[in-house]
């Protein structure tokens, strides 16, 4: 584990349903052992046959659901991740869990976590291996998976629907106390007209002055509810976790879906009860106190709005021309209220993104705006004030990465997990299921601010109208923008380097990238190691995460390599090793403490590669290039020294581009120009593998983005021009 700042965590947990799945496996008992591509590890297989009823199909989503416990002392659920293995030999990580829970079982949805996997081969054996991203236990399991399904889809599963908002019902000072079944109970009676299906919570926890329990892994998140919904509507009680914070204070603010409720809802006037109780209680009585909280029975009226442009479809390239551009008004004291038709369900799930911002306008004395987006039921999904360029706002859902415009943040999907003052800091944004919505925009940002009630905004006081820009756009299928990246051309020996983390809260993270010239492995006797090992005080808590060409994450690391200071020399920077792990590299006159190269991340193809290096604790997805950096209250500024370790010669292939493959049709150069060559040139091209991109317009050597036949015409050229020693 490592020392992190736990800022906000807050999640609806609103439940899913999954498309027809088409294949899936379930397996029980699984421990979590060991780093990535450990011989610790454990390992499950299953033969997928790539047909069912519905006749044969190439899947396309991959979709994870069950329940993980802790074992070792101090783990953390995030920590467990599993490596998963396609037929065609593609491997990817998925980290489904981006938690910091540890004292009890934790839960994925069914089709709540989704991995867009491709067009991957789907008959044959998948290889899942359970791994730690830290090993607590050194060597041992630090957690164990009950039971944890794959379910292979070629369709997407539909997003969560959170239902609708009404009547609320506020308490103050509530003692959070007792353990569950003897915890402090209070009941209220609703008077409500009309079905809901849902509740949203909204509250401020304090702990207990002097509480023994006051550390990171034992705070406001260990503050429970039991609901009790009226005895008239037969439905079971169930458990809250709404509080998330800091060491003493936390908030709530959360939508749930009502367990075993019809889709028509239930009555919701009755008798409702409340528990509030702790995971661990104290001894000594009280452990902490709900200064404020409500809970909110979902019905709800949409505000008077003007039409918003239908939004068009951006296709696959990134255009400015994609926005769809409306002037609005924005006078002082003013909440003006747009209705947005969005076309279909945007969700990293289905491949889809939309992103909104007020680019364009031109505000005084200040070009200062801001806007919140709410579903129709009133529930505000995002809103932001300054997280665009300049002032303006700006917040994105779904897939892909779309570049930043000036100074504001990338438009990743994930806008953002911090932000300035006044944001919903929210881990993760829920999907945007396809239907009408609702943006309130206003001016400025003096007295402006967002409330936890259905639509709820309080206009700010400035006026930098009278009219601002309102742009949004929308892409079926998001594309994704390779990260601007500093190139460090072919690997050969060791390369160096320094990433600076400035101030700035949107760039404490830097890209590289690199290309490979052979595959990386116990075959091709290459070898790439990665690390950060030596970065010293207060800069030596760090991340990386390495991603293909595709986008595709093929590893990360988090306190493998030494760091941290004296407190934890052997944790804190960190780490990955990739190929040759039959003749591991001890790297310990570098730094006594840096673990040996032994390929434990696996082998690397022949191809481009994008390395980011971050401050702890960045959230990595399988998203493509998508990352989540919530350490960025850290407010050390400086360099990170980072390294990438080789045996590649600087050369390159000795016979030249057109060197792809060896014996049996196998990915990478072998200094010998032959029909493996053809076979793996072909493989690429229909990959669209950059290492077949090798031709322009007219035949021109030179890659250009697109895959055709003048790739083919340079491929034969640099076939035949080799030297003689090549055949």
């Amino acid at each position: 584990m490592k020392k992190a700042l736990i800022v906000a965590l807050i999640a609806g947990t609103a439940s899913t349903v999954t498309a027809a799945p088409r294949e899936s496996v379930t397996f029980t008992a699984v421990n979590s052992v060991g780093w990535t591509n450990n011989p610790a590890n454990e390992t499950r297989t299953v033969t997928f046959t790539g047909s069912d009823a519905g006749g044969a199909y190439t899947a396309r989503y991959l979709t994870l659901s069950g329940t993980v416990s802790p074992i070792a002392a101090g783990t953390f659920t995030r920590e467990a991740v599993i490596e998963i293995t396609a037929p065609g030999g593609q491997t990817f990580i998925a980290a489904p869990l981006n938690t910091f829970d540890s004292p009890t079982p934790v839960s994925i949805d069914a089709g709540r976590y989704v991995v867009p996997i491709g067009a991957f081969t789907t008959a044959g054996v998948w290889t899942f291996r359970f791994s730690e991203l830290y090993d607590d236990d050194a060597g041992g399991p630090d957690q164990v998976w009950d039971t944890i399904t794959f379910t292979l889809d070629d369709a997407p599963p539909p997003a969560t629907v959170i239902p609708s908002p009404g009547v609320t019902v506020p308490f103050t000072d509530v003692n959070s106390d007792g353990a569950l079944g003897a915890g402090n109970v209070v009941t209220t009676n609703v008077v409500a007209p009309g079905n809901i299906n849902g509740i949203q919570i909204v509250g401020r926890l304090t702990m207990k002055t002097g509480s023994t329990i006051q550390n990171l892994n034992n705070g406001p998140f260990q503050a429970r509810i039991r609901i009790t919904p009226p005895a008239s509507t037969g439905l079971a009680p169930f458990d809250v976790n709404p509080g998330v914070g800091g060491v003493s204070t936390g908030t709530a603010n959360v939508s749930v879906s009502i367990p075993g409720a019809p889709s028509g809802g239930i009555p919701a006037a009755g008798l409702w009860t409340f528990e509030f109780w702790e995971l661990e209680d104290e001894p000594t009585g009280v452990d902490a106190v709900w200064q404020n909280i409500s809970f909110t029975f979902r019905n709800s009226t949409p505000p008077v709005s003007t039409d918003f442009p239908t939004l068009v479809d951006g296709g696959a390239s990134v255009e400015e021309s994609d926005f769809v551009t409306m002037a609005v008004p924005t006078a002082a004291n003013t909440v003006t209220w747009l209705r947005v038709t969005v076309p279909t369900t945007i969700s990293s799930g289905a491949g889809s993104a939309m992103d909104l911002d007020m680019v364009g306008s031109n505000g005084t004395p200040e070009n200062d705006f801001n806007f919140g987006l709410y579903n129709s039921d009133g529930v505000r999904m995002a809103n932001s004030f300054n997280t665009g360029p300049g002032l303006l706002p700006q917040v994105s859902f779904g897939a892909g990465t779309r570049t930043r415009n000036g100074d504001g943040l990338p438009y990743d999907g994930q806008n953002p997990a911090l932000s300035p003052a006044g944001n919903t800091t929210t881990a993760s944004w829920p999907p945007v299921p396809s239907g009408i919505y609702y943006l309130a925009v206003t001016s400025g940002d003096t007295g402006a601010a967002y409330g936890p009630g259905l639509w709820s905004v309080v206009p700010s006081t400035e006026n930098n109208g009278p009219t601002a820009n309102v742009r949004i756009r929308y892409y079926s299928n998001a594309p994704t923008v390779v990260p601007p990246s500093q190139d460090l051309g072919v690997l050969g020996g060791t390369e160096t380097g320094v990433a600076n983390m400035p101030a700035d809260a949107g760039a404490r993270f830097k890209w590289y990238k690199f290309t490979l010239p052979q595959e990386a492995s116990d075959t091709s006797g290459k070898y790439v190691d990665i690390d950060t090992a030596n970065t010293g005080e207060p800069m030596n808590d760090t991340n990386i995460a390495l991603y293909d060409s595709a986008g595709t994450l093929k590893s990360f690391n988090d306190d493998i390599a030494p760091g941290w200071g004296a407190a934890n020399p052997t944790g804190g920077n960190s780490a990955m090793s990739f190929g040759m792990g039959a003749t591991p590299r001890d790297y310990s006159a570098i730094n006594a403490n840096l673990p040996q190269g032994d390929g434990r991340d696996g082998v690397l193809a022949a191809g481009d590669y994008y390395l980011q290096v971050s401050m702890c604790c960045a959230g990595y997805g399988n998203d493509r290039f998508w990352v989540q950096n919530d350490y960025v209250t850290n407010p050390d500024v400086g360099n990170i020294n980072w390294a990438i370790r080789t045996n590649y010669d600087e050369t390159g292939p000795l016979c030249g581009a057109a060197d792809l493959g060896s014996t049996g049709g196998v990915p990478g150069a072998d200094d010998h120009l032959d029909n493996n060559d053809f076979v793996v040139f072909i493989d690429f091209f229909f990959a669209q593998n950059p290492l077949a991109d090798q031709g322009s317009t007219g035949g021109v050597p030179g890659p250009d983005g697109t895959w055709d036949n003048n790739d083919f015409v340079v491929f034969i050229d640099n076939f035949f021009n080799a030297p003689a020693s090549c055949r």
